[in-house]
């Protein structure tokens, strides 16, 4: 019987330890002073110049996953990169380890929270980066972007062989916290 009230005591003696633990560790790594800032899912970069290192021209990105397929095949796993920098928006879109960038015209149909669907057409150049073709669209694409919330994109490829289409979703929430200065 004395086991069991040991047994016992000990128990409780170590939930209080860690109650206390909890409790100090929770306010020790307050810091009143210092104001975090979240970017979401964005992450903070810079452009590189020919040697490789950083350039002082900031940017933001996120990679996502996302499907493609051509018009008779299964779906295949794709990548998108979406980047922005204080003057533009650009995508680019990687399935089998090919760069989607020898094409004319790519439109990209942007669908928002409230269900509103923007189209854009987009030009590709030589490193696979899409951009918009006009500048009126520049600022309608960064607008959307920088209200944030979730987006789905499809973009569609018209190729000499037939459509390819991709599909993949990112959250643009954040994103005015990357450009605050």
């Amino acid at each position: 019987m004395k086991q069991i009230i040991y047994l016992f005591a000990i128990l409780v003696l170590s939930a209080c330890n860690i109650n206390n633990k909890q409790t100090n560790d929770d306010t020790s790594y307050t810091d009143d002073s210092e104001i975090v800032v979240t970017l979401g899912d964005w992450e903070e970069g810079y452009y590189k110049d020919e040697f490789g290192d950083n350039t002082d021209v900031k940017l933001v990105y996120q990679k996502v996953k996302g499907t493609h397929q051509y018009e008779d095949t299964e779906k295949m796993d794709m990548t998108a990169d979406i980047i922005v920098d204080k003057e533009e928006v650009m995508f680019r879109l990687l399935s089998a380890n090919i760069y989607v960038s020898d094409e004319d015209d790519i439109v990209f149909r942007i669908k928002d929270e409230e269900g509103d669907v923007y189209e854009f057409i987009m030009k590709a150049n030589k490193n696979g980066y899409l951009r918009t073709t006009t500048e009126e669209d520049d600022i309608i694409l960064k607008n959307l972007l920088f209200k944030g919330g979730w987006l789905k994109v499809i973009a569609e490829v018209n190729k000499m062989w037939g459509k390819e289409t991709y599909h993949f979703t990112f959250n643009a929430d954040c994103l005015e916290n990357a450009f605050d200065d």
